[in-house]
């Protein structure tokens, strides 16, 4: 008859290695979730379809500048420059912090943009990517853009998780910047 220690430590040394193997599993799974995009920054599909790239000029927090061209972040909507938002004394001008954040992950960088269509002002309205990240995207998912339902329900998932986290404009008391817009224009 064998000895029960060795019994016991078979098996702890093969408990050992399973939770080892589970854990790198789902490392490497959670690394794939990324690379593909389903759970972070999304690559694109550099082929025909892309339409501009260039340096990228932040004009505010959803529209760049491409060689004098104007593009509209697609699916987005940051608010305007002049809009406020948070609570009490914490009030933010949270059009330049959205703005502010849109410069330091695409100004002065290369970015590639996908066109998708035409805004009712004549801009281009694309996906743009800023080393292989979808700005839109993550300008929706720091909460310095909301997804704008209106055009698209691309990136609704990004804003709740967003919003859960009290990022951004999340933090506190904002209008959504459409209606702040039809406000002002009363």
């Amino acid at each position: 008859m064998r000895n029960p220690g060795y019994i016991i430590l078979a098996m702890l040394a093969f408990a050992v290695v399973a939770l080892t193997t589970m854990k790198l599993l789902q490392q490497s799974n959670i690394q794939a979730d990324i690379e593909v995009g389903n759970s972070g920054p999304q690559k694109p599909q550099l082929h025909a379809n892309l339409d501009w790239k260039g340096i990228a000029e932040v004009v505010d927090g959803d529209t760049i500048r491409l060689d004098n061209k104007l593009v509209r972040l697609f699916g987005i909507d940051a608010p305007e420059k002049s809009q406020k938002c948070g609570v009490g004394d914490d009030i933010t001008m949270c059009g330049h912090r959205s703005t502010a954040v849109l410069q330091k992950m695409a100004g002065g960088q290369i970015v590639e943009c996908v066109k998708q269509s035409n805004d009712q002002y004549g801009r281009d309205v694309a996906i743009c990517y800023s080393s292989g990240v979808d700005i839109g995207r993550q300008m929706v998912r720091t909460g310095w853009a909301l997804a704008y339902r209106k055009y698209s329900y691309k990136y609704v998932e990004d804003e709740e998780l967003a919003k859960r986290a009290l990022l951004g404009v999340w933090k506190g008391e904002f209008k959504r910047p459409a209606e702040w817009r039809s406000d002002r224009r009363q």
